[in-house]
């Protein structure tokens, strides 16, 4: 077979067996540079330090779905441009919709064979090594996009419109382009004009409802997300982009139902379900807060961070003994913390408890004998005692 042995792959997946497998077949079809990873996140820390020239990799896994890499690959201008295979046991329309978003180089449906395999492998390396002169002119503007040299990347763009003016890719670019320059009525425009080349392509509803979400549109912005939804449900941070702006625009009970479904979606990931925690808290949704933050310490009990949101929303519902409960269990695990010692001080001093709470302002002083205004707050108990 002819190969070139100098391609190096990345193969993840989580069982080990699925692994070893797809390693076989390479080796059979004659690639023997290979690399492996049990989960996204270690995958993710491949890519960071070493030259992959393709990447095999599985949808369901646990820290880091397949979903989640190829999106990072996608939007890192490092990377790119690596072919991504996507293997999954689901032929749902919505998982193939899912992964054809993030503009995924082939999808392989378990059980395959080495000749799948090859077949994958073959049409995905030749889209890398041949640019059609659209790819020319669309990666000529988004360089220059990226450099900031907007009125050249929009003459390269569109020269793309007229090599092919149904291509929702050169439309949304120069959505982008209008957006960064504040004319939000051109990027309306262009966004639109994308979706009706092609109504099924996502990132134009996601371009869209973060232009409506930064002019505070909330009701426009939540329409465009509902749109992506549809077409594809499973992304847990469309979901969670949902839920924000449901939030926002005063659908209480359909935010709700939206952030479980990212909760759903992405179950066994703790900065997720702080995100809906925050969320919560800054709508006012104090004893939904509670409890999201609640769920995080389960998951992961020494972030900090946490213990410090839990403390907050906590003391805003007068439970104070809570806070500082909250807080001398975050203390345990970083004593040294000037900002925790800082903030038990407060729950102790709304408890009304101040000679505890003059301990914890003195020990945050000793940890930081600049914090200013634990010392304001220390001087001021001292003189009223």
């Amino acid at each position: 077979m002819d190969t070139d042995n100098k391609t190096r792959f990345l193969v993840v997946d989580d069982m080990s067996n699925m692994r070893r497998t797809i390693k076989n077949m390479l080796r059979y079809l004659g690639y023997t540079n290979i690399a492996e990873a049990d989960n996204g996140e270690k995958a993710w820390n491949t890519l960071q330090s070493d030259k992959i020239d393709c990447i095999i990799c599985d949808l369901i896994m646990p820290v880091m779905n397949g979903m989640e890499v190829l999106r990072r690959v996608k939007e890192n201008p490092q990377t790119k441009d690596i072919p991504f295979l996507m293997v999954t046991a689901e032929i749902a329309e919505e998982a193939i919709a899912e992964a054809a978003e993030s503009e995924v180089d082939g999808y392989i449906v378990k059980p395959f064979v080495a000749k799948t395999l090859e077949e994958k492998i073959t049409k995905a390396l030749a889209r890398k090594n041949v640019s059609t002169p659209l790819d020319i002119r669309l990666n000529a503007g988004m360089k220059h996009l990226a450099s900031g040299e907007h009125m050249k990347a929009l003459a390269e763009l569109d020269a793309a419109r007229r090599i092919d003016p149904k291509n929702p890719r050169v439309y949304h670019a120069i959505g982008q382009i209008y957006t960064i320059r504040t004319r939000y009525a051109a990027a309306e425009k262009a966004f639109q004009k994308a979706l009706a080349v092609a109504p099924q392509f996502i990132k134009a509803y996601t371009s869209l409802a973060d232009m409506y979400q930064r002019l505070g549109q909330w009701s426009k912005a939540a329409a465009a997300i509902a749109s992506a939804i549809h077409i594809s449900p499973r992304n847990a941070d469309r979901q969670m982009a949902y839920g924000q702006a449901l939030l926002r625009d005063g659908r209480i009970e359909e935010a709700i139902a939206a952030l479980n479904e990212a909760r759903k979606l992405d179950p066994l990931n703790p900065a997720r379900q702080k995100e809906i925690g925050e969320a919560f808290l800054a709508a006012g949704m104090d004893d939904d807060a509670t409890k999201a933050f609640q769920e995080v310490l389960n998951m992961s009990p020494q972030d900090i961070n946490t213990y410090n949101l839990l403390g907050i929303v906590l003391r805003k519902q007068s439970r104070y003994h809570e806070a500082i409960s909250a807080y001398q269990r975050a203390i345990e695990h970083a004593p040294d913390d000037e900002n925790l010692h800082f903030n038990l001080g407060r729950a102790y001093l709304e408890a009304n408890n101040k000679d505890l709470a003059i301990q914890e302002f003195q020990k945050a002083l000793e940890i930081s004998p600049k914090f200013e205004v634990a010392k304001r707050m220390l001087d001021k108990l001292l003189i009223s005692q």
